[in-house]
């Protein structure tokens, strides 16, 4: 995938609506390899948490016809992984404080 069309979906995303027009999100692109693993090695920890211990009966059997499961195998093979940041405070620079 052209470089270019990543952009172009940053672009798009980055201008989406919002509650009060806040846009409270920062973007990261990732393509380095070692990094897309240890991304993988961690939301794998966190799936199998949550299929294994969060997640209801009723949960599971909805996912069960997706064939989804704590494995994410892709986070490694897409060549893109695209990390969405929620800004959940401002700094405000008078005060040096955060306000939430």
């Amino acid at each position: 995938m052209p470089k270019e069309v990543i952009e172009n979906i940053l672009k798009s995303a980055s201008t989406a609506p919002s509650g009060a027009h806040k846009q409270p999100w920062t973007f990261c692109v990732v393509s380095n390899p070692k990094l897309k693993k240890k991304i993988r090695i961690a939301a794998e920890e966190e799936e199998k948490e949550s299929y294994s211990r969060r997640m209801s009966d009723e949960w599971l059997e909805d996912l069960e016809h997706l064939g989804t499961n704590w494995e994410k195998p892709f986070l490694e093979v897409a060549p893109y992984l695209i990390i969405i940041f929620k800004k959940a405070y401002d700094l405000d620079e008078e005060k040096g404080k955060t306000n939430n």
